[in-house]
């Protein structure tokens, strides 16, 4: 009788749309459409619109992998189960990289959230070692356990996004929209590179596939409820900021969001995003934090690095160590305290690892054609060519 320790199965479709919108719905939204709006002007609205219909590829080829291989380790080990061992490997890397480094930025974000408003003095370094070390003790209790704090802090996010859309929806101007491309096309497709990490969530739902209930239905349904529910509030927020303010007042602010929210509901306006933004940052950072540690412990279990990394906890069935070696990675790449630095390492991570995963679509049909696949992706082999190509065309921007 084997004394191996296995994941509890226990996240439904809620839970499992909440990881999803967790990841996507991260600190993002709230900084990049001032970038945007120096790059495109009010045309960053259609920018997060066809990003969200570019990444519908992938998602695609998420559901149908997710469905037909619920396995820990997410896009890793779907490569791992159709390719060669050496790309198998080089695309965990790819993932478990991207995914310490999203964790570095989103903590660092709180962390200069924190010291921008409420603690002037405070060592960056500091608050991202106090967080890293209050997040590992909850995801070491389980995924359960994590998705219940999640929940609480994605509730708070969408709310105050949606309020602010709303309120903000009765004060929009038309000629803060126009001309609607004062800048031309030329940056169109730098801005979709920019905001595609904006996009990378839904795809750690299969992470987490071992501890998903009915994973054949959920994985499908969830991937595409955290889809469909992220364009729709990205592309609303980013309408009611670009119609509410002049894009060149949105371009000069580093806390776009905030300062909308102040401008269309003041003071309290302010504070509701202030707080939506510090939400945002550990919300994604939970989750991105238990999914790297997934990465690892996969990596471990197919024998890539040493066998102590796959083990689980006896008591609350987590990969703790695998845990802490994230932590530690994360912390490391937080002290640097650079933002653009780690989101470009996340960016290039999963852009390379999300290529990969499109194309074991095409190699696991014909390695097992045979394999019972309770979601089709359809039209094969078309959607996973364009979920390549969408991808890696990204990668040098």
């Amino acid at each position: 009788m084997s004394d191996r320790v296995e994941f509890k199965r226990e996240i439904g479709l809620f839970m499992a749309v909440m990881i999803g919108i967790g990841a996507m719905m991260g600190p993002g939204i709230f900084a990049l459409p001032g970038e945007l709006a120096k790059m495109v002007g009010p045309l960053g609205v259609v920018v997060y619109l066809a990003m969200g219909a570019v990444v519908i590829f992938t998602a695609l080829n998420y559901a149908e992998l997710g469905a037909a291989l619920p396995i820990a380790g997410g896009g890793y080990s779907f490569v791992s189960r159709t390719l060669p061992k050496p790309i198998a490997f080089l695309t965990g890397w790819f993932f478990w990289i991207g995914n310490v480094a999203a964790c570095a930025m989103y903590v660092v974000i709180f962390a200069l959230t924190i010291r921008a408003y409420f603690w002037p003095e405070a060592n960056v370094a500091l608050i991202a070692l106090v967080a890293t070390g209050v997040f590992a003790a909850v995801n070491l209790r389980g995924m359960s356990e994590a998705l219940m704090v999640i929940t609480v802090m994605n509730l708070v996010e969408l709310v105050v996004l949606i309020g602010i859309a709303i309120i903000g929806g009765f004060q929009i101007e038309a000629p803060n929209l126009e001309p609607f491309a004062p800048l031309g096309f030329g940056g169109f497709a730098s801005g979709m590179a920019l905001v595609y990490i904006s996009y990378v969530g839904f795809d750690l739902i299969t992470v987490a596939a071992e501890e998903i209930i009915a994973p054949g239905k959920t994985i499908p349904r969830a991937i595409l409820i955290t889809l469909v529910v992220g364009v729709m509030i990205y592309v609303g927020v980013v309408f009611v900021m670009m119609g509410t303010v002049h894009y060149t007042e949105l371009a000069t602010t580093d806390v776009p969001f905030i300062f909308v929210a102040e401008t269309v509901a003041g003071g309290w306006g302010r504070w509701a995003a202030i707080t939506a933004t510090i939400m945002a940052s550990l919300s994604a950072f939970s989750v991105t934090l238990g999914a790297s540690s997934r990465v690892l412990y996969a990596l471990s279990r197919d024998g890539h690095f040493p066998p102590g990394l796959s083990k689980l906890h006896k008591r609350f069935r987590t990969p703790h160590i695998a845990l802490a070696v994230c932590a530690l990675f994360v912390f490391a790449f937080a002290a640097v305290g650079i933002v653009k630095f780690v989101a470009s390492m996340a960016d290039f991570g999963f852009l390379m690892g999300l290529g990969f995963v499109n194309y074991s679509v095409i190699a696991l049909r014909k390695r097992m054609p045979n394999l019972r696949r309770p979601f089709h992706a359809g039209l094969y082999p078309w959607i996973p060519l364009i979920g390549i190509g969408t991808c890696w065309v990204f990668v040098p921007a």
